[in-house]
Order: structure tokens, then sequence, then C-alpha cells
């Protein structure tokens, strides 16, 4: 048996501010435009991967890796090592930066993969249908997994092995078609599992297993898992958090609901040995009828306490805890607790809560939940709150180990701390501020004097304090006093607000420039804490055109015939074309070499996409087969039009002068899929269903709009792998609403195809609304 070591009574707060600062070194950029080796903020790399690459030349200890909205291929961190305090991070700027299923690694499994490495923070990153896990982390000690969401993965959303100190937290996993949301595995001592929003995965929402059988010492020591929300899971087994093989862990302040198999399991399956120092406090368990108990020991080691946790089931037949052989029972020091029915023999013998305090002489202190509706605010609604008079209040036993509820409320309010994973009357919330919104603000620059642009701060929730946080401008690519206005301030919430906003300034000009950034950043929080994202990007889009430089205009479906000769281009050699970009959409242009060196084996020509000062490259094409065929794909995710857009038709090098004799085609289409019609209303719901024909992979994005054509919802990101279908119930996203769809995507005109399938559940009526593309 290990020596057990018992984590000390640290506020949770106070856990968090355990660890220095990172120190950083040097920053690092990546973009989906970006095409530089360097990673620098004027030149990002296109992939994460690249920047990774700079490793150890330039990427080292405290380093930061900044990684814009958009897309980015799935990346492997190998024999990578960062230092402690000063970890190297992968940190996403906003709420889009989407890691893809790949085909081009030897190992394909998982998107995000951390190997052989330490001191790593992956934080912000979001990763949809992994072939296995969104993120896997092994072997690699003091790696720390933050703020991303991986959703619909196939089997894990995070999964690590054989990796002491981690630190996974503010994640949301869902939808993991075989099995867990969270999955800590093989003997990796002292994680912590914090702040998770864990749901609707078909086993666990957190599953720790030491692996016994997978080599190791098969136990997991000072595990940490607290103020996690986990819910819906369990449809093919195991429970909402199942421990196996875990000993000297707290288990504190979380939510579970609606799960499907048991809630909280500790036992002894490929474990070296069962549950023993293990500390299950202030938690609410409330348990889907078809599940199974709500907390369970099997296989018990030694001395395990149990205290203030609410453990309900609706169904009468089973409980709120079960003891898998009687011989765990003297090892469970439970009492303090909200529940009723308890077996000592894995249902062979079932006691209500009164039966068992005279029989067995426990749980004298414990109390019987009696309705929902006096036991919690709003059960129907998922709010688990303990309203006024609910038998939870002030029955606890006050824990110094527990100062804090699961939103930071501190305990107690009253003479005893309440029983559950909340404490009323919650006077004391803590809530976070954030920027509202994508965390990018475009902005249209004018052509003289300023403007002015709002932008939104929220708070996580209302609190009876006044809030207040400064915030303050910062140079990118724009650069002040010329760009923009530099601005500070300080926003304020009154009492109950949760939302307010600020003011920046762009100045106006007329040269034709490239998109611009700066940076906007809260600090100073006052009755709040930081939320994600702290910072905004303040996106300044050029509205002139090019002085000098004769264009013509590129159209959905139109195709022109040119040379390389002195026109339309300003010079031989050089070939300009505008095309005007709509908000949210997406585009293709080829072009194919039709004679002269154009069309040779090896072609000269070349296709790019630049900002309009017609130098910047944004976007280099790639080849679309055949000589001198070339072909461009781009997304544009901003929620505004970009007139003044350029495509470059250039020569890498004619034998001669490029002349009259090397002619190519230029083609050009508008590939956003465009759905007019989906309803979630009444008792109508959407299902979105789209399909891949290509040989190459795809990402986009789904936007609901309403009928004004409006934006709303939460936009959803996608990869699609060669062949690959989506199917997606769009009321998860845009619950009773109805309008209209449009699909931006990274493929080629006519590669995705879909539809919108309305399903009246009550009658099994359908009706298919065909995807096209939205210029028709």
């Amino acid at each position: 048996m290990n020596a057990r070591c018992f984590l000390p009574s640290i506020p949770a707060f106070a856990l968090l501010g355990l660890a220095a600062a990172p120190v950083r070194a040097a920053d690092f950029y990546v973009g989906p435009t970006g095409s530089g080796n360097a990673c620098t903020l004027a030149q990002p790399c296109r992939e994460i991967r690249d920047a990774l690459a700079l490793y150890p030349a330039t990427l080292g200890p405290g380093d930061t890796i900044f990684v814009a909205d958009g897309p980015y291929l799935g990346f492997d961190v190998d024999g990578i090592d960062g230092a402690p305090g000063q970890p190297i991070t992968i940190q996403a700027q906003g709420t889009g930066a989407v890691v893809t299923v790949t085909t081009d690694r030897p190992d394909n499994r998982d998107t995000i993969f951390v190997t052989f490495s330490s001191w790593i923070v992956v934080d912000g990153l979001t990763a949809f249908g992994a072939n296995r896990a969104g993120v896997r982390v092994d072997q690699s000690p003091n790696v720390t997994v933050r703020n991303g969401v991986f959703g619909d993965n196939t089997t894990w959303g995070i999964f690590t092995d054989f990796s002491d100190d981690l630190l996974l937290e503010n994640n949301e996993c869902y939808g993991s078609t075989e099995e867990h949301g969270i999955y800590v595995s093989n003997s990796g001592d002292r994680p912590v599992v914090r702040g998770n929003r864990l749901h609707d995965n078909n086993a666990s929402g957190v599953q720790l297993n030491a692996d016994l059988s997978s080599g190791g010492d098969g136990i997991i020591t000072e595990a940490l898992i607290e103020n996690n929300i986990i819910y819906g899971n369990g449809a093919g087994g195991a429970a909402g958090i199942n421990l196996d093989g875990v000993q000297d862990s707290v288990v504190r302040n979380n939510l579970l609901y609606d799960n499907h198999a048991t809630g909280i399991v500790n036992y002894m399956g490929d474990g070296a040995e069962g549950p023993v120092g293990m500390q299950i406090y202030h938690n609410t368990v409330v348990q889907a009828f078809d599940g199974r108990w709500a907390l369970l020991f099997g296989g018990s080691a030694g001395p395990n306490t149990v205290r203030n946790n609410i453990l309900y089931h609706p169904n009468p037949n089973r409980g709120g805890l079960l003891f898998a052989d009687p011989a765990d029972v003297p090892n469970v020091d439970s009492d303090y607790n909200i529940l009723d029915r308890i077996t000592p023999d894995d249902e062979g013998t079932i006691y209500t809560l009164a039966q068992w305090q005279q029989t067995f002489n426990r749980e004298l202190n414990s109390r019987v939940a009696g309705p929902l509706a006096a036991l919690f605010v709003d059960a129907a609604n998922n709010d688990y709150h303990l309203p006024q008079g609910s038998p939870a209040v002030d029955n606890g036993l006050t824990l110094a180990s527990v100062p804090v509820d699961i939103e930071g409320t501190p305990r107690p309010q009253g003479p005893s701390s309440d029983v559950g994973a909340y404490e009323r009357p919650g006077a004391v919330v803590v809530p976070m501020a954030f920027f509202l919104g994508s965390g990018t603000l475009g902005t249209i620059e004018g052509d003289a004097g300023s403007l002015t642009y709002s932008f939104a701060v929220g708070l996580s929730a209302q609190t009876s304090a006044t809030v207040t946080v400064d915030y303050s401008t910062a140079d990118g690519t724009a650069t002040q006093p010329g760009d923009y206005v530099p601005t500070a301030g300080t926003l304020s919430f009154a009492p109950g607000a949760t939302s307010t906003e600020g003011i920046v300034t762009v100045n106006g000009d007329t040269v034709a420039e490239a998109d611009e950034v700066y940076f906007v950043n809260l600090s100073n929080p006052v009755n709040a804490t930081l939320g994600s994202p702290s910072t905004e990007n303040v996106l300044i889009l050029n509205d002139d055109a090019p002085v000098g430089l004769t264009q013509q205009e590129l159209t959905h479906g139109g195709m022109r015939w040119a040379d390389l000769g002195a026109q339309p281009g300003p010079s031989a050699d050089v070939d300009f074309y505008r095309i005007f970009q709509n908000a949210y959409s997406s585009y293709q242009v080829v072009v194919d070499g039709a004679s002269g060196d154009l069309s040779a084996p090896g072609s000269p020509l070349v296709l790019e996409r630049v900002a309009a000062d017609g130098t910047t490259v944004l976007q280099s094409a790639v080849d679309a087969g055949g000589s001198g065929s070339r072909s461009l794909s781009w997304q544009r995710v901003i929620g505004l039009p970009e007139p003044n857009e350029l495509i470059r038709v250039r020569s890498g090098g004619c034998t001669t002068s490029c002349d009259a004799a090397d002619v190519y085609r230029i083609r050009s289409w508008e590939t956003t899929g465009f759905i007019p019609r989906f309803n979630n209303s009444a008792t109508q719901v959407t299902v979105l269903v789209i399909h891949n024909n290509g040989t190459t992979p795809v990402d986009g994005r789904v936007w609901y709009r309403n009928a004004s054509g409006a934006p709303f919802a939460d936009e959803f990101f996608f990869g699609l792998a060669p062949l690959a279908t989506l199917v997606f119930n769009t009321s998860q996203a845009a619950p009773g609403a109805s309008g209209s769809i449009t699909v931006p995507h990274s493929g080629s005109y006519g590669q995705l195809t879909g539809k919108a399938v309305a399903v009246e559940p009550a009658t099994g009526f359908t009706f298919d609304t065909e995807m096209r593309t939205r210029p028709r």
C-alpha cells in the first residue's frame, strides 16, 4: 500500500495562486492568413506546428505562441520542455482557434498530442470530431490544459497517461462517442481537475484509472477534483466521476445531475488497491431516473470520509449510497449528508435512512431530502442552488478544508455550512469579467477624422457589490497615435448588472494598406476576477482602394482570359483583380496557365491573395493539378464586408519577359453554403447534414441568421475528413429559433453538399431544405 499524504486544507482560490507567474522571454504568432517562418506579429506563421518547430533554436521556456481565430492542423508537442514557473504556452487569442483532424501525421488518432514534454500550457484551443482524443497528454509532467472546448470526439475529450502534476481546468468536454469527457490514466499522480463542464459523454464525465495492467504502481494519489459541472453522461455505463485505484484524494464542490450511470464511484477495478484516504465533501449529486446509485464504495483498502453531500435519487429502487460489500461499511465514515436509501451489500438489502441509522448507528446527522421543490430552487430547470428553508441550509458540518462553495461563496454563511455544492445565500459572489462576443471587434477605418466603436464586457454572474475593471489599449500592427487613439479607463457594473460597454476610436486615412490590429486589455478587477477572453483584438479594416492599379472585378461564376503583358496590370508580369467579400462568407479563385511559359511544366504562374496595399500577402495558392493550375480558398469570418481585397496574378519568372503570349484563365466563386430555412420553434427540430464530397479535408463554420439576416446564437465550428458526413442537431445551439443558415468553409466550390431536415417528432413528419451556394 502506498504511504498516504493528504492534501493540505487550502481554499480553491488560494490553490490558483500557488504557481509562479510565467516569465515570457518571447512571443510568437500564428494565424489563418500567416505565411512567415519566424512567427512574428507582423509576419505570423500559418500553423501552430510552424511555431513549435522553432524549438529549441528560438522557442524556449517562458515563451508564448499566440493563436488567432481560425482553423489549424492537428499538431504534436514532442520532446519540448518549458521550466518551473516558465512554461511554454500555446494560447488562443479569441474563442475561435480550431484545431482540426489530420491525415498527414504518423499518428492521427489524437488531434492535439503532447508527448515526452513538460511544463506546457494549452490555453483556449478547441478540437472537434477527433479520431480518438481531442487532446492527449502522454508521459508529460506539469502540463496544463485550460479554457478549451473539445466536443464530439470519437473516444475522449481529454486523455492523459503516465503524466504527473496535470492541471485540467475550465474546459468543456462533451459528446465523446465511445467513452469519457476527461480520462486521466496510468498512475499519473497529483492531477487537478477543476472547473470543467463535462456533459453528454457516452461513459464518464471524469474517469481516473490507475491501470495496474499498463505498468506503473497502479495507484493515483493526491488528486483534486473540484468545482466541475457534470451532467448527461453515462448512457454507455461508468459514472459521472469514476475513480479506480485512486487514494488520498479530494472530491469537493462538484455538481452532478442527470447522469445515467453511477454518480461518484470509488472502487478497485484495474487499480492495484481500492479507495483509502478519500475525502468526498460538499458534492451535489442528482441522478437521472434510469441512473445507478449516487455514491459508491467498493473494495476499500482503509478509512475514507464522506461529509456534506446531497445524494439524491428519484427512483425508489435506487438511492444515495451503495457499498459493494459489507466489509466496505466500516471503512467509510459518512455523515451530515442529504440522502435516502442505503445498501451495504450491492443492493442485496436496501435500507431507508431511518432504518440505517437505527440498525448501524451511522449517518446520525444526515437528513432525508424531501420534495425537490423544497431542496432546490428549480431542479426542473437544473438550478440546484438552495432556497430559504431547504433541509440542506445550515445543516452541514463546517470544514476548514472547504472554505468556499462551487461559485466562490465563503462558507459558512450561517451558523454552519450548507450541505451540497452551493452555499446560501451566496451574498458574496465573485464573478468573472470578460469580453463579450468573439474576442475580435471589426472596425472600418474611414477616410478622415475618427470613428468610435463600442466593445462589450460582461460578468459571469450577478453580484450585490459594485464591480469595476480597468481597460487600456496596446499596439499591435496598428500603432498609436496614427491608426487609433490610445485609451484607458475604468468600467463599472452596478449591483445586479452583467454587461457594460466601453469606447475605442479609430483614425481614418486614404492609404491603401493591410488590415491592422491593436488590443484592448482588461486589468485590476475589483469585486471580480478576470475571465477569458481578457483581451479584445480591434481589427481596423482597410476601406481604401490601391492607387494606380487597374483592376477588374471578380464575380461569382465569372471567367476571364488575360495575359501577363503590360495590361491590365501596371507593368508586365503582374495583374491585379478586385473581389468583394461579404461578411461570414467563403471564396475560391482558380487560375490555369493556357499558353506560353504559363502552360509549360513547372509553370512560373503565381496566384496570391493580398491586402489593399497591393503588397502584403495574405495567402498563397496551392497547386490544383496540371501545369500552371493554382487554387485559393478562404473564409471571411468577420461580420463586415471587405470591398477591396485583391487577387494578384504574377510571374515567378518567365523564360523571357512575360508578354501577350503568356495567357492564363482566371475563375472565381463564392463557395458559401446557404440553407434558406431552419425551424426549431413549436414542436419542430432541425437536423443539419453536411457532406464532404472531396478528397481533401474541409473546415468551416455554421452561422444561424434570423428573419432579417442578422447572425445570432453561437457559431458552430466543424472539420470534415474526405467523404465524411456531419450530422448536428441545431436545437442545441439555437433552441426555439428559426431563420436561415450560412456555411462558410475552406473547401472548393461544390465540395460540400448538405441539407436541413426539419423533424416533427410527434408525427414523424420531415421536411428537407437543400443547401446551395449563396449567390444562386
